[in-house]
């Protein structure tokens, strides 16, 4: 389990409502949307031609 998938699954528990962003997404936004948060990036790594 990612520190991502951990950190989302904190906020569910919590039942709260924030956003969550980071610079480069590298699978960060299926785990923190699964639990109902809200993800923004300003890249994905395919943009760098990277696979996650």
């Amino acid at each position: 389990m990612g520190s991502d998938q951990t950190a989302a699954e904190a906020l569910q528990e919590a039942e709260t409502e924030v956003g969550v962003g980071g610079m480069v997404d590298r699978g960060a936004d299926a785990a923190v949307r699964g639990a109902g948060q809200t993800y923004r990036s300003a890249y994905r790594s395919i943009d760098f031609g990277l696979t996650a």
